[in-house]
């Protein structure tokens, strides 16, 4: 692949670093319940990641983006979906009580799979993914180069490169557990998170294919 593959391994990068709703939820959830949370949810991103790359090489997500109705539902669910999970942090932080102090209590932490749940649906129903892995993929396939493995290559790349970028996230924001569990400073993580990730939500119902 040479230049072009190259040229795909920064643009992993550079779309990995960008703050995204993945990268909230996965921000969201460390604060919540430290790294152990973080990493759960990065595992539920990236096994929808993976899900719309399968998906992308056998051909499926091409066909599916074809209807027209299929991708304003799935956005709209998709939308609907963040816009929820952002309101709920939101409102979370809102309604907190200042005067509690210390981390949160277990029956108050979410499960992993809890997290990974929520990762998995923030990454599987947002239809940006899919046209990635349709429109923007396949261009860095070498003309000539079996198409199945060469998408196979450049996901693993992509999966790879904001998979260790969100572990990176859930580690530093876990390693600072002891800060953040602040009940002045959680309640601003939470509000800044919550109305970034409705925000995205807003921006994907309002967006063009």
């Amino acid at each position: 692949m040479g230049a072009d593959f190259a040229s795909f391994v920064v643009l992993s990068v550079v779309l990995s670093v960008t703050p995204g709703p993945d990268t909230m939820i996965v921000l969201s959830n460390s604060v919540a319940g430290g790294t152990r949370s973080g990493i759960a949810t990065t595992f539920g991103v990236k096994a929808g990641t993976l899900t719309h790359s399968v998906l992308a090489a056998v051909g499926v997500a091409a066909v599916l983006l074809q209807f027209a109705a299929f991708y304003t539902v799935l956005k709209l669910i998709g939308a609907a979906y963040l816009i929820g999970l952002g309101l709920y942090s939101l409102v979370k932080a809102l309604t907190t009580r200042v005067a509690v102090v210390g981390p949160e209590g277990p029956q108050q932490r979410k499960g992993p799979w809890r997290c990974f749940v929520e990762g998995f649906l923030s990454n599987i129903l947002n239809p940006k993914v899919i046209v990635f892995y349709v429109a923007v993929l396949p261009q860095f396939v070498a003309p000539g180069e079996p198409v199945v493995p060469a998408t196979a290559k450049l996901a693993s790349v992509h999966i790879g490169v904001s998979f260790v970028w969100l572990v990176l996230v859930s580690v530093f924001v876990g390693s600072a557990q002891q800060w953040l569990t602040r009940p002045s400073v959680r309640r601003a993580v939470n509000a800044i998170s919550g109305a970034a990730i409705a925000a995205f939500g807003v921006k994907l119902a309002l967006s063009r294919q």
